[in-house]
C-alpha cells in the first residue's frame, strides 16, 4: 500500500470516530514524519512562506498552529524567522514530538470547535495569524471552528488553511466548507486573499491553498 493511503487507511478512515482517529495519530506518531517525507508533502514549507511574505518583520509576531501534529510547520516558521508560536493537536504522541522540536512557545493538548463548541483559554484578538496545514481531513477541524479561529485572530490578521483539494467534495463535513467561508465573508467578518490549486502539497494528492485576513 502506498504511504499516504496507509495513513489516510490508518488515520483518517470514515468509520472511525474522532476519538479512534486521535489513538491511531497516537500510535504512528514516531514515524509520522518518515511518511510524510515519503509522500513529499509540502504544505508546512508553504504556510511558512506565505507568513513570511505577511510579516517580513517576525518580531512579536504571534502565530497559532492548528494541527500542529509532530511541529513541521512550527520548525519552518521558527526557520523564518517567527519566535512565538503556539500549537494546538488533540494527540498526546505527536504533540510530544512537536515540543522536542523547539519551535513552540505553548501547545493546547484539545480539539477546537466541534459538538461541544470547545474554545481555547485565549483573550480575543491574540493572534496574528492561525496556520493550518493538513488540519482538514476525516475527523479533523471541524468547520464551525471558524467562528473561534477568526475570534483569536486580531483584525487585519491572517488565516492560512492549506489541505487536499479532494476533502471538499470527499469528506462530508468539508462540502459546506466554502458556503461557510462565503457567509462569514458576506457577514463582513473575514476577507478571502487568496484561494489557488497547489500542486506541491504531495505528490500524488492537488492542495489548495486558502488565504483569508480577518476584519
Amino acid at each position: 500500500m502506498a504511504a499516504s493511503a496507509w495513513i489516510y487507511e490508518k488515520c483518517m478512515n470514515k468509520n472511525q470516530t474522532r476519538e479512534e482517529s486521535i489513538r491511531a495519530y497516537d500510535e504512528i506518531a514516531t514515524i509520522y514524519d518518515e511518511f510524510v517525507h515519503k509522500v513529499g508533502y509540502g504544505g508546512d514549507i508553504k504556510c511558512a512562506e506565505l507568513l513570511s511574505g505577511f510579516f517580513p518583520d517576525t518580531d512579536g509576531i504571534k502565530v497559532l498552529d492548528i494541527a500542529s501534529g509532530t511541529g513541521l510547520v512550527g520548525k519552518a516558521l521558527k526557520a523564518k524567522g517567527f519566535n512565538y508560536i503556539d500549537g494546538l493537536d488533540a494527540s498526546v504522541e505527536m504533540t510530544k514530538i512537536a515540543k522536542a522540536t523547539g519551535a513552540y512557545n505553548r501547545f493546547f493538548l484539545s480539539y477546537i470547535g466541534g459538538e461541544n463548541d470547545i474554545k481555547l483559554p485565549v483573550e480575543d484578538d491574540f493572534y496574528d495569524a492561525v496556520s493550518m496545514s493538513g488540519a482538514m481531513a476525516q475527523n479533523m477541524i471541524p468547520i464551525n471552528a471558524f467562528p473561534e479561529i477568526i475570534r483569536l485572530v486580531k483584525p487585519g490578521g491572517y488565516i492560512i488553511n492549506i489541505f487536499r483539494e479532494e476533502i471538499l467534495t470527499n469528506v462530508d463535513e468539508y462540502t459546506k466548507l466554502e458556503p461557510l467561508l462565503d457567509s462569514l465573508e458576506k457577514e463582513g467578518k473575514i476577507k478571502r486573499l487568496e484561494r489557488t490549486v497547489f500542486p506541491g502539497y504531495q505528490v500524488d494528492r492537488m492542495g489548495l491553498v486558502n488565504v483569508h485576513q480577518v476584519c
